[in-house]
């Protein structure tokens, strides 16, 4: 039943787009066909960016020499984006994306819990969270850029883009 209603919902938005052609404007990621991915794309935008310059930004904070913490930090970006490529075929989009939100949302909670004291231990939890963070920044542009039309994706990346900077304005 469900898959039925969902190839019928599907034909419909097809069709429509068949009918105008290219006459897709911003106005259309807010109609009925589109308006719950598009919310649901703005929150994950929020929190992977959000999260990804919170800790990008409070390396400094980090106990030790600030040059050798930004260059640990970096070198947990560099396998996040590039094992992009390898694990998003294997496991799928969706469950990548919810489990890297949900190992970064794990790890910065994990990190408010352990005192500033104990260097070594905040240091092997920032990096699994900065790798998560990374990863899920990745994963947001891709997972964008595949779920809208053609001659609606670069709006669409633009909007959500846009306003996960807003966001970050006023966090």
């Amino acid at each position: 039943m469900e898959r039925e209603i969902f190839n019928c919902a599907t034909f419909f938005f097809h069709f429509r787009f068949l009918l105008h052609g290219d006459n897709l404007n911003l106005c259309d990621l807010f109609g009925r066909s589109l308006l719950r991915r598009t919310l649901v794309l703005f929150c994950c935008w929020i929190c992977a960016m959000v999260s990804l310059y919170a800790l990008m930004l409070n390396v400094g904070s980090l106990s030790g020499d600030i040059f050798a913490n930004f260059a640990i930090s970096i070198s947990a970006d560099i396998p996040a984006h590039l094992s992009v490529f390898f694990i998003v075929d294997r496991f799928g989009r969706r469950r990548c994306l919810f489990s890297s939100l949900f190992g970064l949302g794990a790890s910065c909670l994990v990190m408010a819990f352990i005192p500033k004291e104990s260097r070594a231990l905040v240091l092997a939890v920032y990096l699994p969270g900065k790798f998560f963070a990374a990863l899920s920044a990745s994963l947001v542009w891709l997972f964008t850029a595949e779920l809208y039309p053609t001659n609606l994706r670069s709006q669409a990346l633009g909007t959500c883009s846009s306003v996960s900077r807003y966001e970050k304005a006023y966090t």
